[in-house]
């Protein structure tokens, strides 16, 4: 969860399918955005600055990202992705460019501008990769010195 003005948002997969805005100061639910893509996302949103007019509430689900309105719940953007299955990692912003990274080995990341309207992945796909933040270790290989 995070803390966005005074909105307290939830990224409530697990338990609904949705993702939740919360008045800090009653809990009281200001919006709520219901998407069955949330099935298999585990991370927690984060908040790009576009400009200074402009907040986007970004989070990875399996084969998209979306750029949400955070005081509305209403999709303002999204980019196809390589992205499948499981997507526990926290997208990354620096600046207007956020990293997203897939949950599966085979899934890959990629860098996106945050920003634009409706479908953007034509124009703000910055680069695709088929690394991911996945570890896998060969037999024998020593993950920590002790």
């Amino acid at each position: 969860m995070i803390l966005y003005d005074d909105l307290l948002i939830v990224n409530a997969s697990e338990e609904s399918l949705a993702i939740y805005a919360l008045e800090k100061s009653t809990g009281k639910v200001v919006w709520k955005t219901p998407a069955s893509s949330l099935e298999q996302c585990y991370s927690t949103p984060v908040i790009c600055k576009v400009n200074d007019t402009r907040d986007d509430l970004v989070i990875a689900v399996p084969s998209e990202i979306w750029g949400l309105n955070p005081r509305t719940g209403k999709l303002a953007w999204y980019v196809q992705t390589p992205m499948t299955g499981n997507l526990s990692p926290s997208i990354v912003v620096d600046g207007t460019t956020i990293y997203a990274f897939g949950g599966y080995q085979s899934s890959g990341s990629i860098a996106v501008r945050a920003g634009g309207d409706g479908d953007v992945t034509k124009s703000h796909i910055v680069w695709k990769s088929k690394s991911t933040s996945y570890a896998r270790l060969e037999q024998g290989e020593v993950f920590l010195d002790r």
